[in-house]
């Protein structure tokens, strides 16, 4: 489903051309866009100001630079849930995200504008997602916990619930968070781990 979209001008899906991530959101939509075409960042930032776009790629730095170069340019952004995905109340979602096949919203989720959720990922009730935050396949993040901007979360990790993940941050795949995160970096750790925010880097 898509939301927001107007049929009548060319949605553009912003990414590598032969990423197969860009290539299978092309055909989750295809049938309900009557005009898709992928570009790549630098096609996309030098099309006409009221185009309409959806970022595809999961390369964080990519579409943060993107975004910040067309901040004062008028863009659309719709954004689209596939139809194997359930969201409990799809007002409360942002422009410009993407909701991949088999993925859960309870309810009270907010998510920000140009977010990601993959595959199998689940935000339990009451959670909050800022803007471009992206979530790897079967992701779980537990209800009222709260994501910063610009975050990546690798494949299959946890977050618990009542967490706060600060901005500008990025756990490893399979990483399980039970405390909050407030300073930025790159984050691992494996179930065996708890966090200790005095040692970087390591959960």
């Amino acid at each position: 489903m898509l939301i927001n979209y107007d049929p009548s001008s060319t949605l553009y899906l912003v990414g590598n051309t032969n990423s197969i991530t860009v290539r299978e959101i092309f055909y989750w939509i295809k049938n309900e866009a009557s005009n898709v075409k992928i570009v790549t960042f630098s096609e996309f930032e030098n099309l006409e100001p009221d185009c309409q776009g959806l970022i595809c790629s999961y390369n964080l730095e990519l579409r943060s630079k993107l975004l910040d170069s067309i901040k004062h340019q008028p863009r659309r952004w719709p954004s689209f849930i596939h139809h194997t995905a359930f969201v409990s109340q799809p007002e409360k979602i942002g422009k410009g995200v993407i909701f991949y096949p088999m993925t859960f919203a309870g309810l009270d989720v907010q998510i920000g504008d140009h977010s990601s959720i993959a595959q199998l990922g689940c935000l339990s009730h009451g959670c909050k997602l800022g803007v471009n935050v992206l979530l790897g396949p079967k992701v779980i993040i537990g209800g009222s916990s709260t994501i910063g901007d610009n975050v990546y979360i690798g494949q299959g990790s946890i977050v618990r619930d009542k967490v706060d993940l600060c901005s500008n941050l990025r756990l490893a795949m399979n990483s399980q968070v039970s405390k909050t995160l407030d300073q930025p970096g790159t984050y691992f750790g494996n179930r065996k781990w708890t966090i200790d925010t005095k040692q970087a880097q390591t959960l």
